[in-house]
């Protein structure tokens, strides 16, 4: 049987990796970032309350900006947490010996059968510091001995983390179904996530989408799926685009464009000067030449399919 699906959002990309920290270090850091925002609500108010202090400068003295700033603060610290976490996870022996660790204790994990030669001369250069590039051999051999595929939403609890970030910045994720432009790469650093506005269905559902799936021999009817949008559907928030820029911009999320086109309509090219409007030039006038940026929400179809068994 093979299954297919077609979405159509409104969103962006962002890498799945960049997602998923950022979800782990939302949910550990909910206390603080609560405090805080009563902090800020209560001096926006007038009615926060503090002890008395030997000090000229209180907290109630400190500008909004300046909790803004500690709660970014608190924001960036976990997240890096996260990272490096999962780096203690991931990294080859050679390139934790290379960043300082103790030679046994960079060798404590490793057990068994393994590919992977402890190197004590790897240069730090070599060494696997960003997960935008995971430029160490002997780290993806590790993880493929080890790990075998390293699945960033595999599992219910994961995608209830992301859920909950996204959830206060008016957002949900498109589908549960990643997007990888190369199937073939491995370990799959390149898996992105779409983020979009919710939608509804009334057949029900949380991911909207036309879905088909196809059995039996080839000459026999595959299955196929048809929606209807409605005009509210596709009326996009006053505020649509500043609940991404905030929520990429605040959680350092890495967003990409898996785009291969652009579809635009043929009506204002076939206009006649004086038929066309008085503006500037719209995309669509201009060609698919003025690509969107990566990190700029736009209306996107796409479609998802599983293997055959």
């Amino acid at each position: 049987m093979c299954r297919s699906s077609v979405t159509l959002f409104y969103g962006l990309w962002v890498k799945t990796w960049s997602l998923v920290f950022a979800a782990r270090a939302h949910e550990k850091i909910q206390p603080p970032l609560l405090a805080l925002d009563l902090i800020i609500a209560r001096r926006r108010s007038g009615k926060l309350v503090v002890e008395e202090q030997e000090t000229r400068t209180t907290a109630r003295d400190l500008p909004e900006e300046v909790w803004e700033l500690i709660k970014q603060e608190i924001i960036d610290e976990a997240i890096h947490q996260e990272e490096e976490e999962a780096f203690e996870l991931y990294r080859c022996s050679s390139c934790k010996f290379a960043l300082g660790e103790n030679w046994e204790t960079a060798l404590a994990k490793v057990e068994g059968p393994s590919s992977c030669s402890p190197n004590r001369e790897k240069e730090l250069e070599d060494v696997w510091t960003d997960w935008r590039d995971l430029r160490c051999d002997d780290c993806a051999e590790w993880i493929r001995s080890w790990f075998g595929e390293i699945e960033w939403m595999g599992s219910e609890r994961k995608v209830e983390t992301i859920t909950a970030l996204l959830a206060p910045h008016g957002l949900r994720l498109a589908s549960r179904s990643t997007f990888c432009a190369h199937d073939q790469q491995w370990p799959r650093f390149d898996e992105l996530s779409g983020l979009a506005l919710p939608l509804h269905s009334s057949a029900g559902g949380s991911y909207p989408s036309s879905e088909s799936e196809a059995r039996g021999y080839e000459h026999e009817r595959c299955g196929s799926g048809v929606l209807e949008f409605s005009p509210l559907a596709l009326s996009l928030p006053s505020n649509a685009e500043l609940r991404f820029r905030r929520l990429i911009s605040t959680y350092r999320l890495e967003p990409e464009d898996p785009t291969s086109s652009t579809i635009t309509s043929t009506l204002l090219r076939n206009l006649s000067p004086d038929q066309g409007s008085s503006g500037g030039h719209t995309r669509a006038e201009e060609g698919d030449n003025e690509a969107f940026a990566k990190d700029e929400a736009r209306w996107m179809l796409c479609c998802f399919s599983s293997a055959c068994f």
